[in-house]
C-alpha cells in the first residue's frame, strides 16, 4: 500500500498513521491486508444465511401453503373441477382459479391456526375404500380366472398343448414385411378418401376432392342422365373394389395363413394393374376415349389436375404393396399353415 485510503497523499509501508490525515493505517493493514483463519460453512448454511439476511417470510403466505399440504384431498378435486370447467371455457376456469385464491387467502388471513378439515378427511376416506374394493374385485377375479385356467388345463391336455403351439408358431412367424403390407394398404385406403390438389373452374382453384368422390359424382351424373346406368353401376363396382381390396388385404395379412397370402397378392396385383392402366390411359385423351373403361377414362381427364397427384400416390402405395405381399409370399424361408 503506498498511498492512504483516506486522502490519497503517499505514504510508506513504515508509517503507523498518514503523516498528511492522520489515518490509523496499522489498524487498516490488519484488517484487510493481514492472513486471518477463515470459517468454513456449507452451502446449505450460506443459503439459509443468505435466505434469512434478504428474504422475511408472510406469514399468510405459509398459511396458505401448510392449508394445501393438510388439506390435499379437496385441493385434488378442485383442480380437477377446474380443469373440466377449462377444457369449456378458459376463461371462466381462470375466474374460478382466482376466487379460490382470493377465498384461501381470506381463510388463511382469519385462522392462524390451520386444520384438516372434515370433508378432506371424509374425501380421503371415500377414495381410499373405494380404490381398496376396486383393486380387491380385480384381484379376486385374476385369481378365480387363473384357477380355472388351470383346472381346464389339468381337464384337457391335448387342447393347451395344441394352443401352446399355435401361439408359438404365430409369434414367430409375424414379421416386419407383414406390418409393412398392413401400413401400406392403409395408406392406400387413406389417399383413396382424401383430397389433393383442387377441381378448376374456370382457371380457379375452388376445392379440395378425392378420387373416391370423383367416382362418385361420375356415377350421380350417370344415372341422373337415364340412359347411361351400366356407366353409373360400373362407376360403383370400381369404386366399392378400390375399397374393399384394402380391407381384405389386411384382413388375410393378420389371418396369416398360406391361403391368406396368396389373396392379398392376388388383389393387391389386381388393383396394382388397373390403377397403372387407368394412370395410362388419362394421360392421353386418345387412350381415354377407347377401350372398355373407356364411359369412366374420358370423364376423367377433365378431373386430372384434381386427383393428379392422389393417383399417383395410390398406384405407388399400391405397387409397394404388391410387392410386400409378393416377397412376403415367395421370399418365406418358414412354411405356413394351410388353414
Amino acid at each position: 500500500m503506498d498511498r492512504c485510503p483516506n486522502c490519497g497523499n503517499p505514504v510508506s509501508e513504515q508509517d503507523r498513521v498518514c503523516p498528511n490525515c492522520g489515518f490509523n493505517l496499522k489498524k487498516f493493514r490488519e484488517d484487510f491486508f493481514e492472513n486471518k483463519p477463515v470459517e468454513k460453512v456449507s452451502r446449505k448454511e450460506y443459503r439459509k444465511e443468505v435466505k434469512s439476511d434478504t428474504l422475511t417470510p408472510n406469514t399468510i403466505v405459509k398459511r396458505m401453503l401448510k392449508w394445501i399440504h393438510t388439506n390435499s384431498t379437496i385441493v385434488f378435486v378442485l383442480a380437477f373441477v377446474l380443469l373440466v370447467i377449462m377444457s369449456f371455457s378458459r376463461s371462466l376456469g381462470w375466474i374460478g382459479f382466482v376466487a379460490l385464491l382470493i377465498w384461501l387467502y381470506i381463510v388463511c388471513d382469519r385462522n392462524e391456526k390451520i386444520e384438516r378439515y372434515t370433508v378432506d378427511r371424509r374425501l380421503s376416506e371415500s377414495i381410499d375404500h373405494t380404490g381398496t374394493k376396486l383393486f380387491s374385485s380385480l384381484e379376486h377375479g385374476s385369481s378365480r380366472l387363473h384357477a380355472e385356467s388351470k383346472k381346464f388345463q389339468e381337464s384337457h391336455p391335448k387342447v393347451e398343448e395344441r394352443v401352446e403351439t399355435v401361439k408359438k408358431v404365430r409369434t414367430h412367424r409375424f414379421t416386419y414385411i407383414q406390418l409393412s403390407i398392413v401400413l401400406m394398404a392403409f395408406i392406400n385406403f387413406v389417399v383413396f378418401f382424401s383430397g389433393s390438389g383442387s377441381t378448376i373452374n374456370h382457371n380457379m382453384y375452388i376445392e379440395k376432392i378425392s378420387v373416391s368422390r370423383v367416382l362418385l359424382n361420375l356415377a350421380g351424373r350417370y344415372l341422373s342422365s337415364g340412359k347411361t346406368i351400366t356407366n353409373a353401376l360400373m362407376c360403383y363396382v370400381i369404386w366399392l373394389l378400390l375399397v374393399i381390396f384394402p380391407i381384405i388385404i389386411i384382413y388375410n395379412i393378420f389371418k396369416n395363413t398360406k391361403k391368406g397370402q396368396i389373396i392379398s397378392f392376388v388383389l393387391s396385383l389386381i388393383e396394382t394393374v388397373f390403377l397403372i392402366y387407368i394412370i395410362f390411359a388419362i394421360s392421353s385423351s386418345t387412350r381415354a376415349n377407347v377401350g372398355v373403361l373407356k364411359p369412366i377414362t374420358g370423364q376423367l381427364i377433365a378431373y386430372a389436375t384434381s386427383i393428379g397427384a392422389a393417383l399417383y400416390f395410390l398406384v405407388l402405395s399400391s405397387v409397394m404393396t404388391t410387392g410386400l405381399s409378393g416377397y412376403n409370399l415367395f421370399k418365406r424361408k418358414k412354411a405356413i399353415p394351410e388353414a
